[in-house]
């Protein structure tokens, strides 16, 4: 039954990935058209800059992945609302933007640990 499970969960991450590193590639494609209208690539950096700061403790331990992470947050939000919803949101109290922004990273976050868990497993072996 857990197999079961993990595999579930397994082939929904690849998906996931799948579609992820799908649109990353149209994004790198296509420049600034790849991007939401109302988006510029400096708001991106920006996004992905307050990630970095705020994950830094597995930044320093883990940069590529934690990078990774910070890029598919960013594009994330980026496709879930306009700068203006984004910016205020913001002004939100901690607790008030946990609840948005936190399931919008959720499958970025299920992969980076799933890359964590992978690097600890062959560091241990």
């Amino acid at each position: 039954m857990q197999r079961r499970i993990f595999f579930i969960l397994i082939l929904a991450l690849l998906i996931g990935v799948g579609f992820y590193l799908f649109k990353k590639e149209k994004n790198e494609v296509l420049g600034n058209r790849g991007l939401p209208a109302d988006w510029t690539p400096e708001m991106r950096s920006g996004l992905i800059a307050e990630c970095m700061e705020a994950v830094s403790e597995s930044a320093a331990q883990y940069p590529d992945i934690v990078e990774s992470y910070c890029d598919c947050s960013a594009d994330t939000v980026m496709n879930a609302m306009t700068y203006a919803q984004y910016v205020e949101y913001s002004k939100l109290s901690p607790e008030e933007q946990e609840e948005i922004f936190r399931p919008l990273s959720e499958d970025c976050q299920m992969f980076a640990r799933l890359q964590m868990y992978e690097l600890r497993e062959k560091e241990g072996q």
